[in-house]
């Protein structure tokens, strides 16, 4: 049963549907219903819950995240630095020390292999950092730099191998150049992580560092350049005029002091505070101060302000020292602040999921119970309901059943008949063919019978003829015997005659003339008679190649003449067969044909009280499909209300989905 039910549902759309109803409750009855009308203010008051929950989610991770680059960002830093350190010596091994002492360049090449050992920690830090990072979240823009980076880095040691063997000074410039694009490119990421976060606060905060960070380099840069002016003053003992410098020490010192005035604006709170006190701090003063007064004497080929390197180094070390604490101290706060974001976004997601869930399933169980206490009195009455119609339909369903097959029986009887009938009408007409052709089969075989014995009569003419052709051979042949006696003995008279000839001398030998041609004459005649025997007789010189005489040919002629005539005389007793059985099939084909006629009448008859048998039981299905329609109208305003305020496992709706799947198998089985 179960190949038959399955293929009947691939093949049948409207089986499918009712084996999909008859196996599965009605999902919408009325406690369902109840359930529903409960749930849907619950939907709507979850929504905003879900959106908080979907937020505090985004913001945790955007937290994880954020906090991941900024690790990676500080390791920049600290590479950055280094790299600083370690591109700041690189005119120690320039050609302008060539001539060094031997015991300072190889102070120098201590001093650069330990900031290159400090460069390649913080290289294996970045790294480090680098893995946690998870780079489908990046943004194109930091992704690039991230790159560029990279790029960069594998070029280091081609530029540090450069470095120790730097022979030219066109060299030089591609060693500046390498180490203040490899800084930029360090330098670069930090304003990106701007564009990581939808956190106003942390941007403010990111801004804040990332322009301290850039003032504080853009400062020491032109605090740098102040050690060299007072260096270069005390190597060359006379005034510097290098405009390059002035403009070197300017640029970065306007950069530096905008972005100074703009840092209070976006600190807050302790930030701010901190901030507040360095720019307080006499060192503060004294740098910026200083700066445009050995800027002017460079321009102006004056003595420098202060040649007192400790002096200086006073001020320096508080830019790179002091602000570098703040520095320190405000990415430890934008740490502290993105873990205080992602605690609170986690708290708020976690007891926003918890009130989600225990509401959502504390009022699904109110609303359960609510629904099931108004539902079920009201089911069962309905399932009693729903039980009684269904037992009608399936009484129903049964009657329909048997009219529909016995239809079915009467429709496939009255086909066979008239299949039978048409089956024999076709007989009918092929054996009165066969009648009308065996009825020209006996015209056909006494005509050949006709035939045959005038073939014979013939055949009887010709063997006599041939008797008579054979006694005339016979008188020839003696004629010809006849002839060859007489040829015979005129050549004897012929020899003779020339022997009496050549007797005579010359008197005789004319004679002897006539007796030679007399005598071949003979010869001739003789050897024409031997062959007319032959010919007739057989034999002789021809005899070797298989050829017969006249008179073996007509021989052979009667012998085959006899033996053709009295196979035709079997011919003429066969046909003389064939037309009496021809005969008795063609009487036979008559009798069938009348038969088989009156069996045809006899089919009709029956096919047409078939198909009037057919009629009537296609008006017993009609009625029992009407009296099925109406069980199953009753069936479903009954269902109708039970799928109102009745519950799907009620006794009467169980009862009907076996009884839909009984009628369902029954119609699916051949």
């Amino acid at each position: 049963m179960g190949p038959i039910l399955q293929s009947s549902l691939r093949t049948t759309p409207n089986a499918t549907r009712a084996f999909r109803s008859a196996l599965s409750p009605n999902p919408m009855n009325l406690e369902r219903k109840l359930i529903l009308l409960a749930l849907v203010p619950l939907v709507f008051a979850l929504i905003p819950a879900g959106i908080l929950f979907v937020r505090a989610d985004r913001t945790v991770r955007e937290m994880d995240h954020l906090t991941t680059l900024s690790a990676l960002v500080w390791r920049m830093a600290d590479v950055e630095q280094c790299a600083d350190v370690e591109g700041s010596n690189w005119w120690q091994f320039s050609t302008d020390h060539a001539k060094d002492p031997d015991d300072v360049k190889q102070k120098y090449r201590a001093d650069q292999d330990k900031a290159r050992q400090a460069t390649d920690a913080a290289w294996a830090a970045y790294d480090q950092a680098l893995l946690k990072v998870d780079a489908t979240n990046l943004s194109p823009a930091f992704a690039k730099a991230l790159q560029d980076i990279a790029d960069r880095r594998a070029k280091l040691k081609s530029i540090r191998d450069l470095v120790y063997n730097n022979t030219e000074e066109a060299n030089n410039n591609i060693i500046i150049n390498y180490y203040l694009g490899l800084r930029a490119s360090l330098t670069e990421a930090l304003p990106l992580l701007i564009d990581q976060t939808t956190n106003t606060t942390v941007a403010r905060k990111l801004l804040a560092l990332t322009m301290v960070t850039e003032a504080r380099k853009r400062s020491i840069e032109a605090g740098g350049l102040i050690y060299y002016q007072i260096q270069q003053y005390k190597r060359q003992h006379g005034l510097i005029l290098d405009r390059n410098v002035a403009v070197n020490m300017e640029e970065p010192i306007s950069f530096a002091q905008a972005y100074w005035k703009m840092i209070p604006s976006l600190s807050q709170g302790e930030a701010r505070v901190r901030f507040m006190k360095l720019r307080d701090d006499p060192h503060w003063q004294a740098f910026f101060d200083a700066i445009p007064k050995f800027r002017d004497a460079v321009l102006y080929g004056q003595k420098p302000p202060s040649l007192d390197e400790d002096a200086w180094s006073e001020n320096y070390n508080f830019m790179t020292n002091d602000v570098g604490d703040y520095i320190t101290w405000l990415k430890d706060d934008f740490g502290r602040t993105c873990m205080g974001i992602r605690s609170e976004a986690s708290r708020q997601r976690n007891w926003t999921g918890l009130l989600i869930v225990v509401g959502t399933l504390g009022v699904f169980w109110l609303s359960k119970r609510l629904a099931r206490s108004i539902a079920k009195p009201l089911g069962d009455t309905a399932g009693e309901l729903v039980s009684g119609a269904a037992t009608f339909a399936e009484e129903a369903e049964k009657l329909a059943i048997a009219a529909t097959s016995l239809s079915d029986g009467a429709s496939q009887q009255a086909a066979s008949l008239e299949e039978t009938s048409a089956s024999l009408e076709e007989l009918t007409a092929t054996t009165k063919t066969n009648a009308a052709t065996a009825a020209a089969a006996v015209e056909s075989s006494h005509n050949a019978t006709t035939t045959a014995d005038a073939g014979r009569h013939l055949l009887e003419t010709l063997r006599s003829t041939v008797v008579d052709v054979e006694k005339s051979g016979g008188a020839i042949s003696g004629i010809l015997k006849n002839i060859d006696e007489i040829a015979f003995q005129t050549n004897i008279l012929a020899l003779n005659a020339a022997i009496e000839a050549a007797r005579a001398g010359e008197a005789g030998a004319g004679f002897a003339v006539v007796a030679e041609e007399v005598r071949s004459l003979a010869q001739r005649s003789a050897e024409a008679a031997r062959e007319t025997t032959e010919l007739l007789a057989g034999g002789g010189a021809g005899a070797g190649d298989g050829r017969r005489g006249v008179v073996d040919g007509l021989t052979k002629i009667r012998t085959d003449a006899t033996k053709v005539s009295s196979q035709f005389d079997e011919v003429v007793a066969m046909i003389a067969q064939t037309d009496s059985q021809a005969g008795q099939i063609a009487t036979s084909s008559n009798e069938q044909a009348r038969g088989l006629t009156v069996v045809a009448s006899a089919v009709h008859d029956i096919d047409m009280v078939t198909q009037g048998n057919a009629v009537a039981s296609r008006n017993v299905a009609d009625a029992a499909a009407l009296v099925k329609s109406k069980a199953g109208e009753m069936k479903t305003s009954a269902l109708t209300l039970q799928k109102l305020i009745g519950t799907s496992s009620a006794p009467g709706e169980r009862r009907q989905r076996r009884f839909r799947l009984r009628s369902l198998v029954k119609r699916t089985e051949p």
